[in-house]
């Protein structure tokens, strides 16, 4: 009778490390994070697990699947996806965690607050709240240039006043990567330059209008509204682009989720910083139609700084072709 009860305690003690068992999975890390923003890290899909497993998170939260985010202890089944929640500090150069735990797994998403440097930097910044299409409801942070190795940045000035930035964000295994694209047209067949471009539409579809698209990832929107603010432009002698500072607000195929973002190309002026949404018309665009705020309401920033990013250009050749401005590592 006694070996009985030690079999089935044994047995039951095994099933239960079993239950706590799951795959290694990983977050990819955010570098020269703006201070004091949230920013969410890649799904992952949950593997390895033989039932209802705890899941718990300090330092941060996290959702399964689309459910909202929090911070309290559950349980995560099999092949559901988590994403997980962290803020940057306000401290230049500080790294905060958030560390996920399910079963006997525990993972960090780690944040880096930028640091203060005035050299030119070339980055890309979204953010897609929950029902965005675009930027797959995440914050993402992708800076290029060699402090990002892998990454690669070609800004091209095409006939008729249109730039268009093709980019690639190197995965962390450096395997492949994820390609994304902005184009901006100006209205008529004058150049982009520094001012507000309201009721654009998708690009090649804006006839004397301006125009907007901005895809990547896999996704792309058939029709598109939005609009943008140019900072600062400036172009070569050949025509090709020198630095580029815009923001952008764009709604996918008449959906009321916008998608947030900022693109630098060899700008001082920072993502995420310094009011830079109310340098040109005055006041901040609201994420909604509606024009009611969210949490991803922006944190005004009297610092705009970021980690030091040296970059090197290349100029096209002047001829027929677009004009155009190269940097890879």
């Amino acid at each position: 009778m006694l070996a009985r009860t030690l079999v089935a305690v044994s047995l039951y003690a095994i099933s239960a490390h079993a239950a706590l068992a799951v795959d290694q999975f990983s977050f990819a890390p955010v570098t020269g994070a703006p201070f004091g923003l949230v920013f969410y890290s890649n799904r992952v899909v949950i593997s390895g697990l033989t039932g209802p497993t705890p899941i718990s998170i300090v330092g941060g939260s996290y959702r399964i699947g689309s459910l909202p985010f929090t911070n309290a202890p559950g349980t995560v089944n099999n092949f559901q996806t988590v994403q997980v929640g962290a803020g940057a500090a306000w401290r230049p150069g500080a790294t905060r965690k958030a560390t996920l735990t399910i079963g006997d797994l525990s993972v960090d998403f780690s944040i880096t607050s930028r640091f203060l440097a005035p050299a030119p930097a070339s980055a890309l910044y979204l953010i897609s709240p929950p029902g965005e299409f675009i930027g797959n409801e995440s914050t993402r942070l992708i800076n290029f240039g060699p402090v990002n190795p892998g990454s690669s940045l070609q800004v091209n000035n095409h006939a008729g006043g249109r730039i268009t930035v093709s980019m690639t964000e190197p995965p962390p295994n450096m395997s492949g990567g994820t390609l994304w694209f902005l184009e901006l047209d100006a209205p008529g067949d004058g150049p982009v330059v520094v001012g507000s471009y309201e009721g654009a539409v998708r690009s090649g579809s804006n006839g004397s209008g301006p125009g907007l698209n901005f895809s990547g990832d896999g996704r792309a929107c058939n029709s598109l509204t939005g609009r943008f603010d140019v900072f600062d432009v400036a172009y070569a002698g050949d025509g090709s682009v020198q630095r580029l500072a815009v923001n952008f607000q764009q709604y996918c195929d008449g959906s009321a989720h916008v998608l947030w973002g900022e693109m630098r190309v060899n700008s001082t002026l920072r993502v995420g910083g310094g009011g830079a949404w109310a340098g040109i018309g005055g006041a901040r665009p609201a994420w909604g139609k509606s024009g009611r705020t969210s949490r991803f309401r922006r944190v005004e920033m009297a610092i705009e700084a970021t980690k030091d990013a040296s970059c090197a250009t290349n100029s096209g050749l002047a001829g027929s072709g677009p004009s155009s401005t190269a940097l890879r590592t």
